[in-house]
């Protein structure tokens, strides 16, 4: 949020004016169908009834017949709906799959197992395994998509939790923001792709601009490492037992 200021005012982006209460409630009158969706989505979600991929099919759904009901959406406009999906959705499915492939022979080879071998004989000092651990994940959120590389490499990272005495929602923490980092840097960067093919522009444009966040999400892992009570604190302010 700082930086987004700062780089707002560098670059000459105008304020926009402050909106008047009048303005918030026409606004959120003519938006309370569409905030229904998060619910769906959230609710459905903790209750059970769906997994976190059916919710967002549940909520275009929700959406294709809200939008016939209300004569907002008609053929036409839906038929460029699903062509702009699909254009904006290809290029991050050729990366998924090829990152599976890769995915598939480094679980085949057992390349994460030998890895964490190789770091343990390396050192068994705290902080120095977990930038071992940070170095590893952001190549591996670098070059694969990061829900394949999460799946291949957390269920060996794991055991260093315990054999390391790592609290699990600070370890948990710091290989999330890890994986954020190497989920925006290209040469995969698959978040790059997604906002590139959202904003129907070259991905050269977010490549130059994205390095600032790559370096604040950097300070925001070794804050973290160094000081756990900023992911600690609220789960045990409601006794969560971490």
């Amino acid at each position: 949020m700082i930086y987004t200021t700062f780089y707002a005012s560098r670059s000459g982006v105008k304020r926009s004016p402050r909106a008047k209460f009048r303005d918030v409630w026409v606004s959120f009158k003519g938006s309370v169908w569409a905030l229904i969706m998060p619910f769906i989505i959230i609710g459905g979600i903790l209750g059970g009834v769906f997994t976190a991929t059916e919710a967002g099919a549940i909520a275009v759904l929700y959406g294709v017949v809200f939008g016939f009901a209300t004569r907002s959406l008609n053929f036409k406009v839906f038929r460029q709906c699903l062509v702009s999906a699909v254009i904006a959705a290809t290029g991050p499915s050729l990366i998924m799959a090829t990152s599976n492939v890769m995915t598939y022979i480094m679980t085949r080879e057992n390349l994460s197992a030998i890895l964490v071998g190789y770091m343990t004989s390396l050192t068994t000092n705290y902080y120095l395994m977990l930038v071992l651990v940070i170095i590893i994940i952001v190549i591996l959120g670098m070059f694969i998509e990061v829900t394949s590389a999460m799946l291949m490499s957390i269920p060996i990272l794991t055991p260093l939790i315990a054999q390391m005495g790592y609290d699990p929602l600070y370890f948990a923490a710091i290989v999330v923001i890890a994986f954020v980092a190497g989920g925006i840097s290209p040469p995969v960067g698959i978040v790059l792709y997604i906002v590139a093919g959202i904003e129907n522009t070259p991905l050269s444009g977010p490549v130059r601009h994205i390095w600032p966040f790559v370096g604040i999400i950097a300070l925001i892992v070794v804050a973290v490492m160094f000081f756990p009570q900023i992911v600690l604190w609220l789960p045990r302010l409601l006794g969560l037992g971490y």
